[in-house]
């Protein structure tokens, strides 16, 4: 996180701390792009690009986040734990243990909703489910990481 990309840095790296909240901050921005297939703080609301000075004031001084759009269900369990994961505060962030464990649990529900057929949120590219899509690029990604930790 520390010599990371400026938009996925956390409030707190800005004033050189760095934890393992840091990077569970830098993971909610990486959901949010495969959420939305958008990059960061890449454009403003007039379609401007950001400079890196802007988003170092939206992110540590007004606690700003990038925009959730309106497309994504208020429900979607991975869209809740994205903002969790982007909390201002480190401590309010969960760890990477409990959001395997949550993944876990996204999986398994998903599945059961698929076994009953309801229907859930898909990707407007691909078509495929978007839990599922999310879940086998993230875990993949994370599970190493907890066990290291």
């Amino acid at each position: 996180a520390a010599a990371g990309t400026l938009a996925y840095r956390a409030p707190e790296s800005f004033s050189n701390t760095y934890t393992k909240a840091s990077e569970v901050y830098s993971y909610a921005i990486v959901l949010w792009e495969l959420l939305t297939g958008q990059k960061p703080w890449h454009l403003d609301a007039d379609g401007q690009p950001y400079m890196d000075v802007n988003v170092m004031h939206l992110v540590v001084h007004r606690k700003k986040r990038p925009e959730v759009p309106t497309t994504i269900d208020k429900k979607n369990a991975l869209a809740a734990l994205m903002k969790r994961c982007w909390a201002h505060e480190p401590k309010k962030r969960p760890t990477f243990l409990s959001i395997v464990v949550e993944l876990s649990r996204v999986e398994q529900w998903r599945a059961r909703r698929e076994a009953w057929g309801i229907e859930y949120q898909r990707n407007s590219l691909s078509g495929e489910p978007l839990d599922s899509l999310l879940l086998s690029q993230v875990t993949a990604n994370f599970t190493g990481v907890v066990k290291k930790t």
